[in-house]
Formats: C-alpha cells, sequence, structure tokens
C-alpha cells in the first residue's frame, strides 16, 4: 500500500528508541501539528532519504514522519 513503518531501540543511548512514518504528503502532516502546537524536535528537513521532521514524546522516544526526498 506504499506506506511505511520503522521500529528502532537503542540501549544505553540517550533516546529511548525512535519511530518512521512514511506518509505520501508529510508537509500536510507537519502543518497539522504545528497548528496543534505540538513540540517538533526537528523541522521540516530535506535530507537524502527523505524529507522529513521529528517529535519527541515524554519518554524521551522520537517520532520521525516523511515522504519522498525533494534532493
Amino acid at each position: 500500500d506504499g506506506h511505511r513503518l520503522i521500529l528502532s531501540l537503542h540501549q544505553g543511548t540517550l533516546c529511548e528508541g525512535w519511530t518512521w512514518i512514511g506518509a505520501g504528503d508529510v508537509r500536510m502532516i507537519h502543518q497539522l501539528c504545528e497548528s496543534r502546537g505540538v513540540r517538533i524536535s526537528i523541522v521540516l528537513t530535506n535530507t537524502p532519504w527523505a524529507l522529513e521532521f521529528r517529535l519527541r514524546n515524554q519518554d524521551g522516544n522520537t517520532i520521525r514522519f516523511g515522504s519522498d526526498s525533494d534532493v
């Protein structure tokens, strides 16, 4: 269906773990999060692997949202 979910656990680091959620339109999700006051830890960034942004929850876990890169 074109959607991806990646989970990772990093024991012994500052981050307990992270989740990467692939989306068709990450800009729309970013805008929705901003409009609802969600704390974004890394702003929308175009990288070689994805256009993505990151949130961090109260337990220190990172949630990454991404879609196809513009690079």
